[in-house]
């Protein structure tokens, strides 16, 4: 997905004249779309500004623990030179083979004496990237969205990981000047990520979308192109993101002081083996109790009383994605925990005031080998469901924000119906939604709705597993628990054949092994992730796990 950007400058953070100007450029290649307002005094904006860039410089996959399969591979290799040297050893040729061991050995001292001015020129220049242009690390640009109720900055971790956005809202500016709603994406300079720590409150602050960008003529040598092959996983996670968030309610809230207990011991221990995830037990009128795994450490939570009506359990597995959240503590009483039970992601949201902040952590790019959340990127393809979208969509262009029940009045639909509608619109790139006032707000990521059939699946193998599940060529045939770990044998029909993969997960349900007998798994293993049978299986799993805890909800709830 190439996308192209027109900059006139760089954006900035500029002292002068005893006041701070937060300068955006925006892509003049889009809808004319500028800001410009007097922040009131507050330093909560530099400490969300702070987590934001954060985020969205954020990479973890460089810290990713390789996979079983390529442990075994290397078990595998290490055991076959054991027993050749063994052989070796007892053979009439071992002094052949030590003069021919040391030849190596010389080969490979020259070898690295030459390779080794390469090697530390490439880690000067990566240094020197990292350094003085840390935006082109990045897969793609922050959106900044300009509303009728305010400013909305977003952003995503390169590792797809965590998402981020900033809400200023009106009552955060003492006044503002000229402005044009609208959604574009905006330059992200290094500059602009170390002089958010400069900002001070003896100075006036003052919150700018530059408009020049849109006045001047274009060919002046001012501006400054870029073309960022924005990669699909990437725009798909942060669509998946937006959309997550219709279908959550605040779970739970927790007490800053109780936060702040959490980090401390995260970053006072870091697990090197087992399970790393972090469970969040609930228990009506208790303390949220939290569990640190792999030590079984439990933390209760005395500030944070759990006012549902049924227990749950929460299961994160980013867990240091949490530290995130360590600048806010002094400025936030409290933080507002969301799950969303169909793609297991974690949203939490914390109140400054008129600004607000959102941090959404996934539960589908944990692993390479979890699929959750793809089966959810779908959208009504019937004619009476598009043409609603195409209505919805077209209403939601003339008043630039609407809720659900206004949607379900003027298009005469159900409140489900209308639902749907605007789900479908974010999923398309057209909207995102406020969980706290309720809003659906007109964002548009680029000129034309994005296509579905483009950002549903990330590879061939997901679009069969799907089509296999559409077909009901997909059955469950044992289950057994034991451990811990759950043993899934299912049956897969392609044409005349009938595949029986296995797979082996853990409480979580994320893959531990897993086998098959078709030609992706004999070629390649585990090695570029599942097949499409053992994926078709997991899904139908999941699907069928969520549907029994549903079931078994209702019927604790119907209980006298």
């Amino acid at each position: 997905m190439e996308h192209s950007y027109r900059f006139l400058g760089e954006s900035k953070i500029a002292n002068h004249q005893g006041q701070s100007v937060i300068n955006l450029a925006p892509s003049a290649l889009s809808d004319p779309v500028y800001f410009t307002g007097a922040l009131k005094p507050n330093l909560a904006y530099r400490q969300l500004l702070t987590v934001f860039h954060n985020v969205i410089t954020l990479n973890y996959r460089k810290y990713t623990r390789k996979s079983s399969s390529e442990i075994k591979i290397r078990l595998n290799d290490r055991e076959t030179r054991m027993l050749t040297e063994v052989l070796w050893q007892e053979s009439n040729v071992e002094k052949e083979r030590l003069r021919i061991q040391k030849i190596l050995l010389s080969l490979k001292k020259d070898t690295s004496s030459v390779i080794r001015p390469y090697f530390k020129a490439r880690d000067r220049y990566i240094n020197y990237i990292l350094q003085t242009r840390q935006e082109s690390w990045l897969s793609g640009l922050p959106y900044v969205t300009v509303s009728k109720h305010g400013v909305i900055l977003e952003g995503l971790s390169r590792d797809e990981s965590v998402y981020s956005r900033v809400n200023f809202t009106n009552a955060a500016f003492q006044s503002i000047g000229e402005a044009a709603c609208g959604c574009t994406a905006f330059d992200y300079s290094i500059g602009l990520g170390k002089d958010i720590s400069k900002i001070r409150h003896y100075r006036n602050s003052i919150f700018s979308i530059d408009s020049n960008a849109f006045s001047v003529d274009q060919e002046n040598d001012g501006f400054h192109d870029k073309k960022l092959d924005i990669p699909k996983n990437w725009m798909r996670s942060f669509l998946l993101f937006n959309s997550g968030l219709t279908s959550t309610n605040i779970d739970f809230k927790l007490q800053a002081m109780d936060l702040h207990n959490i980090c401390s011991f995260l970053s006072r221990n870091k697990a090197k083996n087992g399970s790393c995830a972090l469970r969040i037990e609930l228990d009506p009128g208790k303390p949220v109790a939290i569990v640190f795994e792999p030590w079984k450490k439990r933390l209760l939570c005395p500030r944070s009383i759990y006012t549902g009506k049924s227990p749950k359990r929460v299961s994160i597995h980013n867990r240091r994605s949490l530290l995130l959240l360590e600048p806010l503590l002094s400025i936030v009483d409290e933080f507002e925990f969301r799950f969303c039970s169909t793609t297991r992601s974690l949203f939490i949201s914390a109140n400054a005031g008129p600004i607000n902040i959102l941090l959404g952590f996934s539960g589908w790019q944990v692993d390479k080998r979890v699929y959750r959340g793809f089966s959810e990127f779908e959208i009504a393809t019937d004619e009476a469901s598009a043409l609603l979208v195409t209505r919805v969509l077209k209403k939601l262009k003339q008043e630039q924000s609407v809720n659900v029940a206004y949607v379900a009045k003027k298009m005469h639909v159900s409140l489900e119906q209308a639902r749907v509608a605007l789900d479908n619109c974010i999923k398309m790139g057209c909207a995102l939604y406020d969980p706290e006032e309720g809003l659906f707000i007109l964002r548009e990521l680029a000129p034309l709705p994005y296509r579905v059939e483009v950002l549903q699946f990330r590879n061939k193998q997901e679009q069969k597993a799907m089509s296999f599940i559409n077909s009901g060529k997909v059955e469950i045939d044992n289950i057994s628990h034991q451990d811990d770990y759950f043993h899934i044998m299912g049956s897969v029909r392609e044409k005349i054949i009938c595949y029986q993969p296995d797979l082996i997960l853990d409480q979580d349900q994320q893959i531990v092994n897993g086998s098959c007998y078709c030609h992706h798994y004999k070629r390649y293993k585990l090695n570029r992730g599942l097949c499409e049978h053992m994926i078709a299986v997991h899904i139908e799993f999941d699907k069928k796990m969520r549907n029994s805890s549903q079931e078994v909800l209702a019927s604790s709830t119907q209980a006298p």
